[in-house]
């Protein structure tokens, strides 16, 4: 089997998509049933060995370092992806390159796309849709990237490509949402990383964390700062239910600034110790897991998410999790997991100051975060995406 794998996210700073495209790298590179794999990264094809060498010798498990210039080469790379003549460009060029690239493919080959691009590929396509974020919430990202992402969703949906979604409640809104068959959709859900795993206090104090937060005493918020994420709301809930406490606990925020995030990161750096809360910006991949695995719970009311990845990795880290009901995090979390409704922000304070004052609570949630994701491997996300290239052949 042949197979290529698009790659274009694995460029820059890596979230869920980068994780997700990473790991299917590596575990696909280590498959019998695939005699040839490589990589398609802007329209033209990448060896897989090489790309996964250079992952290897970077401390930030992926295939680039991060240098102030590429951490400044990536912000500007972010603020292009929300321009719409960027993209008409991007629409415009990189199908050619593809198509030259594609010559040496035949119908019996494979293409997998794992973020919703779906090229005129010569052989059977499995498009990835991660989520319906530009079609059930448009007003949560930039206009030109809702029309960008919804063209090539339509394409994929209306095309004889495979659609491969990261959790059932994606797969049910495609379902209702373009009314599928249910056998077109197939779900491969994630895994997290090994190095997210829980930590005594000792390796949390002698590590990267130590003189500046303490060991289970912060509670957590990482992701991309965007309104999507809830955080005017989560910042909100903290400030009312913090007034009450007699112990010190600040909420650590940790993410790179995103679409419509100029006003809210303006508040974050204006923070100070006497407000609680402490904004670290964009935080290396290397110095995550200790960060979540010290927490005392991870804060997570996201208002959408396809996986919510995040979740996983907490879970993983011993740390528990509160996040939004009816939501895919629910669901991966089920009862290990506090929900809340993330636009109550009443119910939000409250579950907070749950998480702050009892200790039993927080032992369950660990003792079950810590069994549930045992469910949620990289290994069984790549077994289900090769069931699902097989049963094509």
């Amino acid at each position: 089997m042949r197979v290529l794998l698009g790659g274009d996210m694995l460029r820059g700073n890596f979230a869920g998509s980068g994780q997700y495209t990473l790991n299917l790298l590596r575990k696909l590179s280590e498959q019998p049933e695939i005699a040839d794999l490589k990589i398609l990264v802007n329209g033209q094809i990448r060896d897989s060995t090489r790309l996964l060498d250079q992952v290897a010798h970077s401390g930030e498990n992926r295939p680039d370092q991060r240098s102030p210039s590429s951490l400044y080469f990536q912000s500007w790379l972010d603020k292009l992806t929300g321009n719409s003549l960027f993209l008409s460009l991007y629409s415009a060029i990189v199908p050619h390159l593809e198509r030259r690239s594609f010559r040496d493919y035949s119908a019996t080959d494979i293409f997998h796309s794992p973020n919703f691009f779906a090229p005129d590929f010569p052989g059977k396509s499995f498009i990835t849709v991660l989520d319906l974020s530009t079609l059930l919430h448009p007003h949560l990202q930039p206009a030109s990237r809702v029309t960008f992402v919804n063209k090539h969703i339509y394409k994929a949906i209306f095309s004889d490509a495979k659609i491969i979604t990261i959790s059932e409640r994606v797969k049910s809104e495609l379902l209702d949402y373009f009314e599928l068959p249910s056998d077109r959709v197939s779900v491969t859900t994630l895994g997290a990383d090994a190095r997210y795993h829980p930590i005594d206090s000792n390796q949390f104090d002698a590590g990267h964390w130590g003189r500046l937060l303490d060991y289970k005493k912060y509670f957590l918020f990482i992701s991309t700062i965007e309104p999507r994420k809830n955080i005017p709301r989560l910042l909100e809930a903290y400030r009312q239910c913090r007034r009450d406490w007699t112990e010190n606990y600040p909420l650590v925020i940790a993410g790179k600034p995103g679409w419509e995030s100029k006003s809210l990161l303006r508040e974050l750096r204006a923070t100070s110790p006497h407000t609680g809360v402490i904004y670290l910006g964009y935080v290396e991949q290397t110095h995550l897991p200790a960060l979540l695995a010290g927490a005392r719970a991870l804060l997570y009311p996201s208002l959408y998410e396809g996986f919510g990845l995040p979740v996983l990795e907490a879970m993983q880290s011993g740390t528990p999790v509160l996040t939004s009901k009816n939501t895919s995090m629910a669901d991966i979390g089920g009862k290990a997991v506090m929900t809340v409704d993330p636009t109550d922000v009443q119910a939000i304070a409250a579950a907070i100051s749950d998480l702050a004052a009892d200790g039993l609570l927080l032992k369950k949630l660990r003792d079950r975060g810590l069994e549930q994701c045992r469910t949620f491997t990289w290994e069984r996300c790549v077994k289900d995406t090769l069931g699902a290239f097989l049963s094509s052949l």
